[in-house]
């Protein structure tokens, strides 16, 4: 069986093929395009163009300096090469720092009384004092109802003993109260109670801090905004056992 002619090599189809042309091995080579360093010659003012953009405070992006060679030398630069350059020259821009993972947002409770957040929002309420005055405000996670916004003079013990009897006896007791990660509530001793949380748990509500630079979910952004509108609502009926 003869084997396809696509398969037999050229050498062994025309072997004296360069022979006849008078040609000897080293004649007949010739370098390729591979290997060596093939790149086109940087224009003059091209490097002071990136040292100037590379330079500033904040650093220039290295999309921006190729940029601007295209447009002030007439000469391309890729986004790479710009970026090998200024490591090369030690004007690399800074790593970016990384942003801390945003907080899990909890969903929103469904029954009224389920929880009620509790948040203290220090401001300069009046214009001629200078003073951070303390405003407490509480809302109901599921309707949204403002059960208590006071302003004080010191966010401390006695302020919240002021404060939550008043909201207690006007909407009821929550089953849960969100509150801030603060001294009042949250104590270094595990296990132990506050004396805030020991009054609390008297009248059988529950307090959950939240962690440590947590967000304060809807509470602050309501308050900033302005939006505080209380409407009685009737309090939460409890299931007996």
């Amino acid at each position: 069986m003869v084997s396809s002619i696509r398969h037999v090599p050229l050498r062994l189809l025309y072997p004296n093929a360069s022979l006849a042309a008078g040609l000897t091995r080293d004649q007949r080579w010739s370098p390729g395009v591979s290997g060596g360093d093939h790149a086109t010659e940087w224009p003059a003012g091209v490097e002071a163009l990136l040292r100037a953009r590379l330079s500033t405070r904040p650093a220039s992006s290295y999309s921006f300096v190729a940029s601007e060679v295209l447009r002030l030398c007439d000469f391309k630069l890729d986004r790479a090469q710009v970026r090998r350059w200024a490591i090369q020259n030690r004007l690399a821009q800074p790593a970016r720092p990384q942003k801390p993972l945003a907080s899990v947002r909890r969903w929103q409770r469904s029954r009224i009384g389920e929880l009620w957040q509790l948040d203290a929002s220090p401001h300069r309420y009046f214009p001629s004092s200078r003073r951070l005055w303390p405003m407490l405000n509480m809302i109901d996670d599921c309707s949204r109802l403002f059960t208590g916004s006071k302003l004080y003079e010191h966010e401390n013990l006695m302020a919240y003993f002021d404060f939550l009897p008043q909201a207690f006896r006007a909407y009821g007791l929550p089953l849960l109260l969100y509150v801030d990660y603060h001294s009042l509530f949250f104590s270094s001793t595990p296990d132990a109670l506050t004396t805030l949380g020991e009054a609390l748990r008297f009248y059988g509500i529950t307090s959950a801090t939240r962690p440590p630079r947590r967000p304060k979910a809807k509470l602050s952004g309501t308050i900033s905004s302005g939006k505080i509108a209380c409407q009685p609502i009737s309090p939460p009926s409890k299931s007996k056992p």
